[in-house]
């Protein structure tokens, strides 16, 4: 009898028997599910690309020739890199770019530290830093050209 049944119809009515379902081990079920076609391995390789692609927009952009040399510095610090874009004093229709970060770790592997000058407000060369990627130097290089 169902323990909130009120009489004898009524619990006989609530007690039903359902039928078992076999549960098969996991080893079975994964014979049985479908491989991944390569429509969906290219769409989560994209995504997976996408979101590291990401982190170079996240970067923010300045124009050093709108702010003083410290302010310039003060952006670099707080922000570890930064993109400076400022016209070439060459040809100034043309706009100059590049990352320049506040130190050695935010490099990727392979790069090292370099001095780099760009202009500001108030100084034609504000010394920045910039990552450059490794060359070893090899003094006798230049007796090895074929």
């Amino acid at each position: 009898m169902a323990l909130y049944a009120k009489n004898k119809a009524e619990a006989e009515c609530a007690v039903q028997l359902l039928p078992v379902r076999r549960v098969e081990p996991e080893h079975h079920r994964a014979k049985h599910m479908p491989m991944k076609s390569p429509a969906v391995k290219t769409a989560v390789l994209t995504a997976c690309l996408c979101v590291m692609a990401g982190q170079a927009l996240a970067i923010s952009r300045h124009d050093p020739t709108r702010t003083s040399c410290d302010r310039v510095h003060a952006a670099i610090a707080s922000e570890g890199a930064v993109i400076l874009r400022y016209p070439s004093p060459r040809n100034p229709s043309l706009t100059l770019y590049d990352r320049y970060v506040a130190s050695a770790r935010f490099c990727n592997g392979g790069e090292v530290l370099d001095r780099a000058f760009v202009p500001s407000a108030d100084a034609r060369a504000c010394p920045v830093f910039k990552c450059k990627v490794h060359e070893p130097h090899d003094r006798f290089r230049r007796f090895l050209r074929p």
